[in-house]
């Protein structure tokens, strides 16, 4: 009997700490303000992430009005060098993705899609709202090719690095716009065409960005002479007169 129930306690003391390893788990949640983003999230690195970091969070409400700290997502605005520069109306933005993954998964492709919430409705399923989608290519093994150096999360440096550029993008109006960039697996996504902004993935990131397009302000040089040419106009007036 003792042997039971000492068997019965280390089973159940196995499976508490199963348990709350597994609750403990970080998640990493999308934050674009007023998005609804409970239900997005990604819980592994192991394969691909966007940049070179991933945060985990214990909840959406973490990453509230965009605390997160997000990278792997650059911009050049008319043709300068990627960063993170102000953009104005009638600017051209061409955006830069940085991905890291491990070469070797038991997936065929991973995926990368970037979207924009172009008319501020709080969601990226409108037609247009998808500026960049890419499927690469993995090299398949075995699980007994495993190895602790394959794992990003295991203090190791990513084998691949990625570097993708998006077409031109012109903005036409002023205000925030939110950009989505998002990484996952087939084994989670089944398909480049069905790989969504939205729901959750068991492995990738995701990074939001809010884009600030600011209206144009005239150089100083073009306020100068607009007045000069005002004033002409206005001695031509009184010329005639």
């Amino acid at each position: 009997m003792r042997k039971l129930l000492g068997l019965a306690t280390f089973v159940f003391l196995a499976f508490a700490l199963y348990t709350g390893s597994v609750l403990a788990c970080s998640y990493d949640y999308a934050d674009a303000t007023g998005y609804g983003n409970a239900s997005v999230y990604a819980q592994d690195p192991t394969w691909n992430r966007l940049g070179t970091s991933w945060t985990g969070e214990a909840s959406a409400a973490a990453v509230a009005n965009n605390i997160d700290t997000d990278d792997g997502v650059f911009w050049s605005v008319n043709g300068g060098a990627y960063g993170h520069d102000e953009i104005a109306v009638g600017d051209e933005v061409t955006f830069q993705f940085i991905l890291s993954k491990v070469e070797w998964g038991r997936h065929q492709y991973d995926f990368l899609k970037a979207w924009i919430d172009w008319d501020s409705d709080k969601d990226f399923t409108d037609a247009g709202d998808m500026v960049y989608s890419v499927a690469y290519g993995n090299t398949v093994h075995t699980e007994a090719d495993h190895t602790a150096s394959q794992f990003l999360n295991a203090g190791h440096s990513p084998q691949i690095v990625g570097t993708y550029i998006s077409t031109g993008f012109t903005f036409n109006n002023a205000g925030d716009y939110w950009l989505r960039a998002r990484v996952a697996c087939n084994a989670d996504a089944g398909n480049l065409m069905a790989f969504s902004p939205t729901g959750s993935y068991y492995q990738g990131e995701i990074e939001d960005w809010k884009l600030t397009v600011k209206q144009r302000v005239p150089e100083p040089a073009t306020m100068l002479l607009l007045g000069l040419g005002l004033m002409g106009l206005a001695g031509v007036r009184r010329f005639k007169k």
